[in-house]
């Protein structure tokens, strides 16, 4: 993917640095620290379970919200390269390859690649005036995205997958 080439290299230069917007900057940082304290107060049994036959479990939400950071990052690559409108195809876990790798990860080899995808995601977004880029992504759910739009969708989707993972870890955690 082309935000792999672009943002890390950027991630790397301008790591710990957080210019967002300060609401941005306020919920990426919470949710961050919200994710950090979730992985460290469940054991590995509670995260890799599966409370509910047949659904996802702590982990894939985890390893979703973790990979989605990168979906992110390219779709705002899209967005700021692209064409005044660039249509966007609606994401499907089940049917990325990528996604089912995550799932497959350790989770310490998890928990560095979404540091690292976080990074690049926060350093891309510092370095841009979403007020001064006019190109859209149009999702056919949702509409017409701009950076402000997707920035804000990538903000609540993250904390659905976290109130979900932390869900699913305390039922896999509780005594039979």
């Amino acid at each position: 993917m082309a935000w792999n080439k672009i943002s890390f290299k950027r991630a790397a230069k301008g790591s710990g640095r957080l210019k967002l917007k300060p609401e941005w900057s306020d919920r990426f940082t919470q949710q961050e620290k919200t994710f950090e304290g979730m992985m460290r107060s469940f054991s590995e049994d509670a995260l890799r379970g599966h409370p509910q036959s047949g659904k996802w479990g702590a982990f894939e939400h985890i390893a979703h919200l973790s990979h989605y950071q990168e979906i992110t990052l390219s779709r705002l690559a899209d967005l700021i390269a692209g064409a005044p409108t660039t249509d966007v195809t609606p994401y499907r876990s089940e049917e990325d390859p990528e996604f089912l790798a995550w799932c497959q990860l350790a989770t310490p080899a998890l928990l560095d690649r979404y540091h690292e995808a976080r990074r690049a995601l926060i350093n891309e977004l510092s370095d841009i005036d979403p007020d001064k880029v006019i190109h859209v992504l149009v999702h056919p759910t949702y509409g017409k995205l701009d950076v402000q739009a997707l920035t804000e969708f990538f903000l609540h989707h993250e904390a659905h997958h976290l109130y979900q993972a932390y869900r699913l870890a305390l039922m896999s955690a509780k005594p039979a």
